[in-house]
Parts: C-alpha cells; sequence; structure tokens
C-alpha cells in the first residue's frame, strides 16, 4: 500500500472517538486478527491489531488502511491500493471532518 497522508488536529485526535467512528463508518472495519508464529515458543498463536487500526474497504475488498501513528503522536496515517488512492482520501477526508481535523494528503510512491 502507498502511504498517502495523515489525518491530524490542532487540538489532537481523541483515541475514543476515532474508535466509535470505526465501530460506525460503512466504509471502515475492523483489522481481523491473524495468525503467526510465536518467535519465543515457535508455536502458531493469533495476533490482534490495535483497535485503533482500521481497514478502508469498498465492495468488500479492503483498499487501504488508516490507523493511529505508530509513534504514538495523535495522528492517523492513511494508506491506500494504488488503485484506490482517490477512493481512500475521499473516506480520510470525511473522518477527518468527523474528528475535527484535516485530511493531508501526501502521496508517497515508496
Amino acid at each position: 500500500m502507498l502511504f498517502i497522508g495523515e489525518i491530524v488536529s490542532p487540538a489532537g485526535i481523541d483515541s475514543d472517538r476515532w474508535i466509535a467512528v470505526i465501530n460506525s463508518h460503512p466504509a471502515l472495519a475492523n483489522v481481523p486478527p491473524r495468525m503467526g508464529i510465536n518467535p519465543f515458543t515457535r508455536q502458531p498463536c493469533e495476533y490482534d491489531a490495535p483497535p485503533t487500526s482500521a481497514m478502508v474497504r469498498a465492495d468488500d475488498t479492503d483498499i487501504g488502511s488508516v490507523c493511529w501513528a505508530m509513534d504514538g503522536s495523535p495522528a492517523l496515517i492513511v494508506e491506500a491500493e494504488a488503485d484506490a488512492v482517490d477512493a481512500v482520501a475521499s473516506v480520510a477526508e470525511e473522518i477527518a471532518r468527523t474528528l475535527g481535523g484535516q485530511f493531508k494528503r501526501q502521496l508517497s510512491e515508496d
């Protein structure tokens, strides 16, 4: 996925409000658990995504993601599949308005 920008707010983004948006927005879904191997025990285990991580979906297909910044800053990182940048950006703008912030588009080819 491509990094396409971030959602920020001068007042900060409240994580509880963001989680409520994930649970109520029709284009968002919680990130499902994934199976992996525990590096210490070498046994299969289930890894859960943080509740502040969401997939952006269209027609039952994941087209992007919106996740709390890994550095702990009160910002949401927005990523999109290459063929869905505009659709994900539109959802990000709607999320930003709902949270009282703004979506800063910064398309990166990395």
